[in-house]
């Protein structure tokens, strides 16, 4: 369009040229013209060709016109268009940052939810703590009484069992001392006894001899002396007797002595087992004692790794 605009101007142009040169040749040729008409022609055409000037001015403003129209038409569809997408990007982008906004505030929710739910959860697991603590300390304190009145009891078993050791033993001392003496009393007892009975036997038999040769003197006494020889044989044999029977009973006195001592001497057994059990009671409830003190000790070191686990979720 602004081709055709500039050839048509070009081409008002020559035309107007080739009319001056054509006038002017007529002027040339024609010597009898007037100037007047001359001047008449040169304005006319000066107005003609300022006419095709202004109309090929007006043309090319009106094509430039009409091509910045066009061009500024395009633009605006084109920032038109483009403000159109920035709209619909901008839409886009609103609506996903608004489902990323509900999505956070879900997220924020959830995250609040779940650290109230962990606030709780940690509250209640330092009020558990503290109820470990305090049964742990109450525990740990009944433990220790209990564990100190055993040992004083214990102790106080273990000192009274001593003492009962310590007296069966000076009881047993003087049992043994005791029956020692008696048995020896007893032997003695039973040697003199047996020497005085062997005196009295031998001295009766002398006297039987002795009677016996007697008798042969005098038959009128030898009858009586049978007879007071019988009788000294029949004292002799009861004395006898009754000294087999006090050997006897002494021999069970003895015997009796004997199994008290046995008795005592179990006894005195049964006390030291029951001492040595005592003192091995007394050394297993001291590893009790330390094999609890340990498990207390895995028990804090535990608690404190769970509080030290739950802090640092926490964080």
């Amino acid at each position: 369009m602004s081709s055709s605009s500039s050839f048509d101007t070009a081409s008002g142009f020559s035309d107007a040229m080739s009319g001056s040169e054509q006038s002017f040749g007529g002027f040339a040729t024609q010597n009898n013209v007037d100037l007047d008409q001359i001047y008449k022609a040169q304005d006319y055409e000066a107005k003609r060709f300022q006419k095709e000037l202004m109309r090929s001015q007006k043309n090319t403003k009106k094509w430039t016109k009409t091509q910045v129209d066009t061009v500024a038409a395009i633009k605006e569809a084109e920032i038109e268009a483009k403000r159109y997408e920035l709209e619909r990007l901008q839409a886009e982008h609103e609506a996903d940052l608004a489902n990323k906004e509900a999505e956070v505030d879900a997220e924020m929710r959830e995250i609040q939810t779940e650290c109230g739910e962990l606030r709780v959860e940690i509250q209640a697991l330092e009020f558990e703590l503290s109820q470990v603590k305090e049964q742990r300390k109450r525990d740990l304190l009944q433990v220790r009484s209990d564990i100190a009145s055993s040992i004083k009891a214990m102790e106080a078993k273990e000192v009274e069992h001593n003492n009962q050791i310590a007296q069966l033993k000076a009881v047993l001392d003087d049992l043994i001392q005791k029956h020692q003496a008696d048995i020896q009393q007893a032997m003695e007892e039973s040697q003199t006894n047996e020497n005085i009975i062997d005196n009295q036997i031998a001295q009766i038999t002398a006297t039987i001899e002795r009677t016996r040769k007697e008798s042969f003197k005098s038959d009128d006494s030898y009858a009586h002396r049978m007879q007071e020889a019988s009788s000294t044989a029949e004292m002799l044999r009861s004395e006898i007797n009754a000294s087999h029977e006090r050997t006897i009973a002494m021999r069970g006195e003895i015997e009796n002595t004997q199994q008290k001592l046995q008795m005592l001497q179990q006894e005195l057994y049964k006390a030291e087992e029951q001492s040595r059990m005592l003192k091995e009671q007394i050394i297993y409830t001291e590893e009790q004692k330390k094999v609890m003190k340990q498990e207390l000790d895995k028990l804090d070191r535990s608690l404190w790794n769970s509080k030290k686990t739950v802090i640092l979720r926490n964080q």
